[in-house]
C-alpha cells in the first residue's frame, strides 16, 4: 500500500516537472545542463545571461 502511494506521489511530481519544462523548454534544458556541469551561477557568462533573462 505504501509503495503504491509513494509511486503515485512520484508520478505527481514528475507531471509537475514535465508541465513546467513544456512551458519554457530552453530554460529548463539550460538549467538542467548547468546543474549537471555544476556551473556556478555567479560566474560569467551564466551570470549575465540570468540577469538579462529575468522575468520579474
Amino acid at each position: 500500500m505504501f509503495v503504491f502511494l509513494g509511486y503515485l506521489m512520484f508520478l505527481q511530481e514528475l507531471f509537475f516537472v514535465c508541465e513546467e519544462a513544456s512551458k519554457q523548454p530552453v530554460a529548463f534544458v539550460g538549467g538542467f545542463v548547468a546543474g549537471v556541469l555544476r556551473l556556478d551561477i555567479h560566474d560569467e557568462p551564466l551570470s549575465s545571461w540570468l540577469q538579462s533573462n529575468r522575468r520579474y
